[in-house]
Parts: structure tokens; C-alpha cells; sequence
């Protein structure tokens, strides 16, 4: 352990105490801090092998095996830790513990290395996935002043046909009064109310939805429920969904 310790502060990395929690309980730690892949901490642990020893016979209902401990030092991650797997060396027929220590550092580095990976995809898996729920936030705003526009649009239709019609009923019920004798000035009078009264008709074209109201940040800002500014905006000028990546989105 000394030895390796030693090589991994000459190696320029950080050896540190430290106190994990497992199942509810805290346990001290020797870790190493590798300084090249933003400062991962690795635990380390020695400890010694057993092997398995055939047990005395006996009556009584015991385990076949003893489990004895053979004298062969191991060093790698403690266990429970998680990295169990990950880096481990220790004594062998072939070698001892201290020709290992080298290949051992070797891999807490790639340790270090795959754990950067896996924390920059799980970084950018989260940046996306808020991007995704960001965006559909957006969407979601754009349709509440869309929905209240057009509704107002409608009844002012609606509300323009049934004055148009009153005044064309009006204009029927002037021309028919008294055997349909006019006043001084009520014909060009009448004339220009229905004159008027065809100008408000919506019907008196094709009915069409209205343009939709602007989408821009600022016009989206009391109904967006989040920061509009976090991410770039999915509206261009003239309205249209344009979000800066079609993977995040489900097309409109």
C-alpha cells in the first residue's frame, strides 16, 4: 500500500481520507484522487485472500468448507464499493502484489476515464431531456394566447352578423312602414345603412382563421412557466416552430 501510494503522489494524484455511507453506515476510506480526469476518487483497500479448506466431519449440520486465510495480499477496491470489479491486483503464482502496482494505477485511470464518459452522456442526457421539457413548455404557452385570439376573432364575428342583420331587418321594416313612403333624406339614409351593414357582414366573403398573434419571448412570457431565455427560441420571427435541433422535438 505504501509502495503504491507513494508512486501515485509521484504520478502527480491526490491521496485523501474519506467517509462513504453504505446500507445506512459510515465507512472511512482511502481513496485516490485522480488529478488528470477532474479529480475522481477512487477507494482503495488491501486485504487477504482465503481459500476454501475442507471441515472436519462432524454431526452436527455445519458448512463443508472453512474458509482460511492463505497469506496472499490483494489491493483494489474495497468491497461494496461499487468499482469491485473495476481494479483489483494482488499476489499469484506467476507474481507477487508489488510487480502489479503499475498496472494497477494503469487502470484506476481508465476507472477515471470511463467514470468522466459516463458523467458527460449522463450530463448531456439531462441538458437534453430539459431541453425536450423546455420545449414542449413553449408549445404548450404558444397555444394558450393562440386559443384566446381566435375566440375573440370568432365573437366579433359573430357579434358583426347579428348587427348587420339587425340593420338590414331595420332597413326592411323603414322601407315597408306607411305603404313605403319616404321621408326627406331617409332614402339616401337607408341606403347608406345597408351600404354599411353589407361592410361589417364577415359572410360577406370566405370565413378565414386570423393570423396568429406574435411569438416571440416577450409575448409568451406570462404563460411560459419557466425562464425564457435558457435555451434559444423555437419561434422565428414570423411564428414558425424552428427549434434549433428537430431530434429534441416532435415536429408540430
Amino acid at each position: 500500500m505504501h509502495a503504491l501510494l507513494t508512486e501515485a503522489e509521484h504520478l502527480g494524484h491526490q491521496m485523501e481520507t474519506r467517509t462513504s455511507h453504505r446500507r445506512g453506515k459510515a465507512v472511512q476510506e482511502m481513496v485516490v484522487v485522480i488529478r488528470v480526469i477532474r479529480g475522481h476518487a477512487l477507494p482503495l483497500a488491501i486485504r487477504e485472500r482465503t481459500t476454501k479448506v475442507p471441515r472436519e466431519p462432524s454431526w452436527a449440520p455445519v458448512p463443508k468448507y472453512n474458509h482460511e486465510f492463505s497469506g496472499r495480499l490483494e489491493l483494489g477496491a474495497p468491497a461494496g464499493s461499487g468499482y469491485r470489479t473495476w481494479y483489483a491486483c494482488g499476489d499469484s503464482t506467476r507474481w507477487p502484489l508489488e510487480a502489479r502496482l503499475g498496472h494497477l494505477l494503469h487502470s484506476l485511470e481508465g476507472c477515471a476515464a470511463a467514470a468522466e464518459r459516463r458523467q458527460q452522456e449522463e450530463e448531456e442526457l439531462r441538458k437534453a431531456d430539459q431541453q425536450r421539457r423546455w420545449l414542449a413548455a413553449v408549445r404548450r404557452a404558444r397555444e394558450q394566447p393562440v386559443e384566446w385570439h381566435r375566440a375573440q376573432v370568432l365573437v366579433e364575428q359573430v357579434t358583426a352578423w347579428r348587427r348587420a342583420g339587425d340593420i338590414r331587418a331595420c332597413c326592411r321594416a323603414a322601407c315597408a312602414r306607411a305603404g313605403g313612403a319616404r321621408l326627406p333624406g331617409e332614402l339616401e339614409w337607408l341606403h347608406w345603412a345597408e351600404t354599411y351593414a353589407e361592410q361589417i357582414d364577415p359572410l360577406r366573403g370566405a370565413l378565414e382563421a386570423p393570423p396568429d398573434p406574435p411569438a416571440g419571448r416577450q409575448a409568451l412570457t406570462e404563460f411560459l412557466r419557466a425562464d425564457p431565455y435558457v435555451h434559444p427560441w423555437p419561434y422565428d420571427s414570423d411564428g414558425r416552430w424552428t427549434p434549433p435541433d428537430e431530434a429534441l422535438t416532435e415536429h408540430p
